[in-house]
Parts: C-alpha cells; sequence; structure tokens
C-alpha cells in the first residue's frame, strides 16, 4: 500500500478483545487507554488504529487481513497474579479454559489464520491476568500500569514495523 509521498504505508491495528457485557472488558479497556496515546506519531494519517472485537470466533480473522502488524489484547485467567500483563508468542497458545473465556478463542482462530495464511506478518498478542472478580485490582490501577507498559512496547513494535524490512 503506498503512502501519499509514495512511500510504504504500513497498516498497524491494535486489537482489544472482549465483552463488556459479559464482564469481559480487560481488553477492551485497554485498547481504549491505547487510543489517545499517539501511537501512530510518525505514520501516515489512518495506518495505525485501534478496533474493538467481539468474541474472536465470531469477528477476529476479518480486523487482522491486510496488516503488517497486529497487536492483540485479551483476558486470560492463568493463575498468575490478577491485573498483569503477559506477552504470549504463537506457541504459548495453547487453546484450553485456561486461555480463554471465548467458546472458540484466540488461540484457535490464530491456529486457523496460520493454516488459511491469513495472519499479517508480525502479531503480537498480550493477556491481562483476570483471575476471580473479587482478587481483581480496580480497574483505574491495572488498567493505568499495563497501558504504561504497552504503550512502550507498541512503539517499540512499531519502529520495527516502520523499518526496512516491512
Amino acid at each position: 500500500m503506498s503512502a501519499a509521498g509514495g512511500g510504504v504505508c504500513v497498516r498497524v491495528r491494535i486489537i482489544g478483545i472482549g465483552s463488556p457485557s459479559a464482564g469481559d472488558d480487560a481488553g477492551w479497556r485497554l485498547a481504549r487507554a491505547l487510543q489517545g496515546a499517539d501511537l501512530g506519531r510518525g505514520f501516515a494519517d489512518g495506518t495505525v488504529e485501534t478496533v474493538l472485537c467481539g468474541h474472536p470466533g465470531d469477528l477476529l480473522l476479518g480486523p487482522l487481513q491486510g496488516l503488517a502488524l497486529a497487536v492483540l489484547i485479551d483476558a486470560m485467567c492463568t493463575g498468575a497474579s490478577p491485573g498483569s500483563l503477559r506477552l504470549l508468542e504463537m506457541e504459548d497458545l495453547v487453546e484450553g479454559p485456561a486461555l480463554t473465556s471465548h467458546g472458540f478463542g484466540v488461540a484457535r482462530i490464530l491456529a486457523l489464520g496460520r493454516a488459511l495464511g491469513a495472519l499479517p506478518p508480525r502479531l503480537i498478542l498480550y493477556g491481562i491476568e483476570t483471575g476471580p472478580p473479587q482478587a481483581m485490582p480496580a480497574p483505574a490501577t491495572w488498567v493505568k500500569q499495563c497501558a504504561g507498559v504497552l504503550r512502550a512496547e507498541i512503539r517499540q513494535a512499531l519502529g520495527r514495523a516502520q523499518g526496512p524490512s516491512v
């Protein structure tokens, strides 16, 4: 895709996964916190966007199409400290109830996308540990902490996406 100046237009999408109506809104909360973080600085207008995605089985593969980089943010339950953030690699995504609250989870969708050749060249997945609701810190606390970490890590990934390898 070409930008107005004839250079390469990098398509990047930050996708918050979840559903506020089901109490599964950690991915959405973090994605919303990142919307105002000026992550697209240095890119052509409209090439870096943040979107919210419902349950992955219904909606996830479409938003991954045509991207150079996708950053997925979703809740997870692994027994780690509630409110903690974890970078997951494709190899970490063993489908099971411990990593998803969705009927057809992120791991299965990404495996399907890989089999179909429908994944972007770079995909980063962050999990936010939710744990039992009573153990979860107040959203204002963990959103601020996790958003700060994510901003720095996503800016680094965007810098790499803008480099000569894209």
